[in-house]
């Protein structure tokens, strides 16, 4: 798409839903003189897995939203330069903005991905506003990389940022924005973390640094057992969420040190983890036990004691740092951000389980319906799919094995799956899962066995 300029395509005209299978591969020469794709607006569409699903190459001032729409990402066979599902490449290592926006959407991991890519790799300048990102998980160090929500990265010692990064919720995921490779500049406020594997953003090589302010990282959250919405060890095999943190700084051996950060106005279950130095302002942020010139404290959400939802966990008019912000509004997220859109909607509704067809034998293919949800609201809804093997025809989440894709392009996670040796004397059920801003349901279907 080189050339292409000044159009919108919209999922749902007409009516319909628009998936796009493959590739979108948009490449924007920075040279000014040259023809580049310019002024586009991708919205209301699906976006399969791929590898990577989008990628930009060196876009600048271009112009180019992503609006409203959904990721489900595939397992990552690691290919060299591409580690994302959503890949934005400035080959000219220019700091000129791209003009990308990447707004109001869901990006998800199948939670029985074994090596799943990451949601974003950025290497330019962009926005990235009031998403949903979960799942993104290292599944026991099987994984390349460790799996991001959004990897700032332009190499050894770069000097990739001046990201905005605002109003995301992100949870279950291995960290929410990352950059270990060198970074600076970025504005980072008004996100949400929760159950999450590691930190919420790690900011290595920070300099000139980074504004980290207005966010909440709540450590264990409404899944604090395991980091996955189903809450089984078994489903998939992954550690306990870590308590991290919700900021973590340092530098990597021969890497530039830190400098120049601010810090302010954020709820966290402890102080950063400074291993970069000294924060250049660090100031009405609350945790328990912390003393002035912050806050010693724990916060009331306005969504109980473990928010699902971004808005949930502003501060109750009653709460500790109500009003206590250095900007004298509140302290963590702000109303004022928008965040991740509900469309007035509630959690997904699943009113119809699942339907489960096809031969019970080694070497046949099953197939699953979605089963029949109710989504209120206007809101972007990514549907995944996951397949478990399970001793007798009644599912348990704690009995039931997740059927692993150990390596791609192999995969368990679309609406098909082809039976194996390994599920003969077991029934087969599979899993439907609706992610949206509001909640993440699974639904179950009926079984299919004894496999012969």
């Amino acid at each position: 798409m080189t050339s292409s300029q000044n159009f919108t395509l919209d999922g749902t005209a007409g009516g319909g839903t628009m998936t796009v299978g493959g590739d979108l591969d948009m490449e924007t020469p920075g040279d000014a003189e040259q023809v580049k794709a310019l002024n586009l607006t991708f919205q209301n569409m699906a976006f399969s897995p791929s590898n990577p699903g989008i990628q930009l190459d060196g876009p600048e001032n271009a112009n180019i939203t992503f609006n409203r729409d959904t990721f489900v990402t595939g397992n990552s066979a690691c290919p060299a330069g591409y580690s994302g599902e959503f890949y934005v490449y400035n080959a000219g290592g220019s700091t000129t903005q791209t003009g990308l926006t990447v707004e109001n959407s869901v990006f998800v991991a199948p939670t029985d991905l074994w090596n799943p890519d990451r949601a974003v790799q950025d290497g330019a300048p962009m926005a990235f506003k009031n998403n949903v990102m979960v799942g993104y998980l290292d599944h026991g160090g099987a994984s390349c990389n460790h799996i991001d929500g959004l990897q700032l990265y332009s190499g050894s010692n770069g000097t990739v940022g001046s990201d905005t990064f605002t109003g995301n919720l992100c949870y279950d995921d291995y960290g929410c924005i990352m950059g270990f490779d060198g970074t600076a500049q970025n504005t980072i406020t008004d996100n949400v973390c929760f159950d999450m594997q590691r930190d919420c953003i790690a900011l290595f090589s920070d300099s000139p640094g980074s504004v980290v302010d207005h966010n909440v990282e709540l450590a264990g959250g409404a899944d604090p057992g395991y980091c996955n919405s189903m809450n089984a060890p078994s489903s998939p095999i992954v550690g306990a969420c870590n308590i991290g943190y919700l900021m973590d700084t340092g530098a990597k051996s021969g890497d530039r040190s830190n400098s120049g950060q601010v810090y302010t106005n954020n709820v966290s279950q402890s102080a950063p983890s400074l291993g970069g130095g000294a924060l250049a302002t660090d100031t009405n942020n609350m945790w328990p036990g912390a003393s002035s010139p912050n806050i010693n404290g724990s916060a009331t959400f306005v969504g109980g004691a473990h928010p699902t939802t971004w808005a949930g966990f502003e501060l109750a008019a009653g709460s500790t740092g109500h009003a206590a912000g250095s900007d004298g509004q509140d302290i963590g997220i702000r109303a004022s951000a928008g965040g991740p859109p509900t469309g007035g909607g509630s959690a997904p509704v699943n009113t119809a389980a699942p339907s489960l067809t096809g031969s019970p034998t080694s070497g046949s293919t099953l197939t699953t319906t979605n089963g029949t949800w109710t989504i209120t609201g206007n809101i972007p809804t990514a549907t995944t799919y996951q397949w478990f093997d399970c001793p007798s025809s009644t599912f348990s989440i704690t009995g039931c094995t997740a059927i692993q894709p150990h390596t791609s392009p192999q995969s368990a996670n679309n609406s098909t799956y082809t039976l194996t040796s390994s599920d003969v004397n077991n029934y087969v059920f599979a899993m439907v899962t609706m992610t949206n801003a509001t909640g993440q349901i699974n639904a179950i279907s009926n079984p299919i066995g004894p496999i012969g």
